[in-house]
């Protein structure tokens, strides 16, 4: 992969856990507003998922650049499944909290 795409990999993730952050912020302000309960907090943890697809995502980048053995890419495929598991269960897990505190927009008319 070339240096450009790796940068935009990392940044388009930093951006995902920026956001999810975000989202938790605003969702604790809507709740604390209509009194619900602190679902918001899961948010937080998405984001931590996140951030650690992000880690895991930066560190099979280091290893992509030294390729030579098979524990290499031993370490580099342990890697992959660190990066793709956290962020589809973050990622999951945002998505059910968004939609218990965002859905009456979409009843709003």
């Amino acid at each position: 992969m070339s240096l450009l795409a790796n940068l935009g990999g990392a940044l388009g993730l930093g951006a995902i856990v920026y956001m999810l952050v975000i989202f938790g912020m605003l969702s604790h302000r809507l709740g604390a507003v209509i009194k619900m309960p602190p679902h918001y907090r899961w948010f937080y943890v998405s984001a931590g998922l996140a951030g650690l697809a992000l880690l895991a995502y930066l560190a099979g980048v280091s290893l992509s650049v030294e390729r030579a053995s098979s524990a290499v890419t031993r370490a580099a495929d342990l890697l992959l499944s660190w990066y793709h598991l956290p962020l589809a269960l973050g990622l999951t897990l945002s998505l059910g909290v968004a939609w218990r505190y965002w859905s009456w927009l979409l009843r709003e008319r």
